[in-house]
């Protein structure tokens, strides 16, 4: 592990942060520094404890040990409250507002407010609102409710939001995950903006080509522990995925690829999909060994595309095929059972059930395999537990057990 680098200027100074969870070590004795005026990236792969890090610095969570100072006070760990005084605000990928509220009142939302006769005074209350949302640049009414918002739009109320309150420091996380190549621009002159101004920018990110691009310095996780922090220009893509991983990876043109056959039928088609204003005339083949990507800017209709395929709504227009015969589904279920699977994009809401356990989760859409007895509604235990073991050996998922919660993990 790479010693930490330490800025002699350091506005904020973690040291020694652990937290375990059921027994699994998800940060492991984490040594930071972050300075105001500096964009700090902070990467590494899925489980690697970027998230924990993020929870204990905004409260949410209490770490077992370590501390965090802010310009040399010892910031209370564990809650939420102390962390929002401290100046710290924290934008997760999952945009936490309410869609029919207006921008200007989820920007207020547990701010102190101005009141007239018992009412809030909106006016008088939207200053700091009104000033925060010029230093970003939002053009757009802030009376516009948020369901009519794009993501772009509402990750610039967020980022208002946290200006409101006078942050000091801002963590994103994933902030283009569904940004158009044009609107990440435009999000990285606001970040290198608020940079100038001051602000320090903690920003977690999968696209290594813009952390590299956007970054003054860089921390990687792995398995819970930083294993190396770099300036600007130390590392390149290649140095800073072995840092990720803990190896080289061979390049493109190295790995072995299988050429799908496009001479046999296709696994699956779409034939002319048409669906309101979203999807028009869309036709595609996918063959066995393929890959195929949908591209678009956002709003271009790839998310209700992808929805059609799983069943969530019915083609207007067109059919799909599986296996050169039509396909018919009325629902995710009928979907699921020809062998279609829906990945969402927004994992916490619509992809798993949080309070329930990890076996629950895997095992929820393959029940019918699960039966003491076919034909009877009673499920194996033992059975469940075995095909959700295996699978997360599988795939990697880093858990104490099948039956930890998801919330937990």
């Amino acid at each position: 592990m790479s010693a930490p680098v330490s800025a002699a200027g350091a506005w904020m100074r973690i040291r020694g942060l652990t937290k375990s969870f059921a027994g699994e070590l998800a940060l492991d004795r984490a040594d930071l520094d972050i300075e105001r005026g500096r964009v700090h990236g902070l990467v590494g792969a899925n489980g690697a404890g970027k998230s924990t890090l993020i929870r204990c610095l905004a409260g949410v969570t209490s770490p077992d040990q370590g501390s965090v100072t802010i310009a040399g006070n010892e910031l209370q760990l564990g809650t939420p409250k102390a962390s929002e005084r401290a100046g710290l605000a924290f934008i997760h990928q999952e945009l936490n507002l309410i869609p029919h509220f207006s921008a200007l009142q989820n920007m207020l939302l547990g701010a102190p407010k101005v009141t007239r006769f018992g009412m809030i005074d909106w006016k008088r209350s939207g200053v700091a609102a009104r000033a925060a949302a010029e230093r970003v640049g939002i053009r757009f009414p802030l009376d516009t409710k948020v369901s009519e918002l794009s993501v772009a739009q509402r990750w610039l109320v967020m980022i208002g939001k946290a200006l409101t309150r006078d942050a000091s420091m801002i963590a994103m996380d994933e902030p283009t995950a569904s940004l158009s190549a044009p609107e990440s621009e435009q999000l990285f002159a606001i970040i290198r903006d608020l940079a100038a101004q001051g602000v320090a920018i903690l920003y977690v990110s999968h696209r290594l080509e813009e952390v590299l691009q956007l970054c003054d310095r860089i921390t990687v996780l792995r398995d819970g522990r930083i294993v190396s922090q770099a300036e600007r220009g130390a590392l390149d893509k290649k140095g800073l995925v072995r840092a990720i991983i803990g190896h080289a990876i061979r390049t493109p043109d190295e790995r072995d690829r299988l050429a799908p056959d496009r001479s046999r039928q296709p696994v699956f088609s779409a034939r002319s999909i048409a669906w309101k204003q979203a999807v028009k005339d869309v036709s595609l083949d996918l063959y066995k060994g393929e890959v195929l990507a949908l591209g678009g800017l956002v709003g271009a209709g790839r998310t209700e595309f992808a929805h059609l395929v799983a069943g969530l709504a019915r083609p207007e227009a067109g059919h799909f095929e599986l296996d050169g015969k039509r396909l018919n589904v009325a629902n995710p279920s009928e979907a699921v059972e020809t062998g279609i699977a829906l990945v969402p994009e927004e994992r916490r809401s619509q992809g798993v059930m949080l309070q329930q356990s990890v076996a629950f989760n895997i095992n929820i859409s393959t029940l019918k395999l699960l039966r003491s007895v076919p034909g009877l509604p009673f499920l194996s235990d033992a059975k469940g537990r075995r095909q959700a073991e295996s699978l997360v050996a599988h795939l990697g998922i880093k858990t104490p057990s099948v039956r930890a919660r998801i919330a937990g993990l």
